[in-house]
């Protein structure tokens, strides 16, 4: 279960061939995640739901905010 930025809880499924990241780009395991963590999903959805196909595990810094949410041209 995660926690979207709109505070809005959705079920993402996992299988073998989700890869898992921590910051910086480097192979982690599902074990290595934690409740309260933050998380960037790539997901896929179906009718049966939504497949996490990369999970990336790092904080929200400002610059993130900014390219996720701002959009703003540099």
């Amino acid at each position: 279960m995660v926690k979207r930025p709109t505070e809005v809880t959705q079920l993402v499924f996992v299988n073998a061939e989700t890869r898992y990241a921590d910051r910086n780009g480097k192979a982690i395991a599902l074990s290595d995640l934690h409740a309260g963590d933050t998380v960037y999903i790539r997901e896929k959805r179906d009718s049966g739901g939504s497949i996490a196909i990369e999970i990336r595990k790092g904080p929200m810094t400002l610059d993130e905010r900014r390219k996720r949410y701002l959009h703003t041209k540099e």
